[in-house]
């Protein structure tokens, strides 16, 4: 409901009214069956802009990645920092390090494992993967 009044303080009253298609009443004078049905439209505006926010970007690695250097190029670094990530993970595990180098080498470690290679693989396999699979059910549904 929070969005609502952002959105009344920020476009007024009458603009928020003609896009929910309802009018709004003071907190007084509305009834639980009004705050449920403006919670549903809130939901519903909250829904179709993280979906319109989604298509955009989508748009966008779309139009990136329709040039074939580019997308090889990504491809090809993807690979690059997945395979020196994994020898940098083999070499720290195995091979003997002084005491003196272990914080740094535990710092790098951290990083690699928590943001580059988890970055790669929610990219290519994870959050944008199935992002797609639910914009692709939502315009099937829509278009039932």
């Amino acid at each position: 409901m929070h969005k609502v009044a952002d959105q009344v303080i920020e476009k007024g009253v009458d603009a928020v009214q003609d896009k929910i298609g309802m009018e709004l009443k003071p907190q007084g004078q509305a009834t639980p069956e009004y705050n449920a049905k403006l919670q549903e439209e809130a939901n519903r505006h909250s829904e179709f802009m993280a979906e319109l926010d989604e298509k955009s970007t989508q748009r966008a690695t779309d139009m990136y990645m329709a040039d074939e250097s580019t997308r090889r190029f990504s491809q090809h670094y993807a690979w690059f920092i997945t395979v020196v990530s994994f020898a940098y993970f083999f070499i720290v595990s195995f091979a003997p390090v002084e005491n003196r180098n272990r914080d740094f080498i535990n710092i790098i470690l951290g990083f690699l494992i928590g943001t580059a290679v988890n970055s790669l693989i929610r990219f290519f396999y994870g959050s944008s993967n199935k992002s797609q699979e639910a914009v692709d059910q939502k315009q099937k549904e829509q278009q039932q």
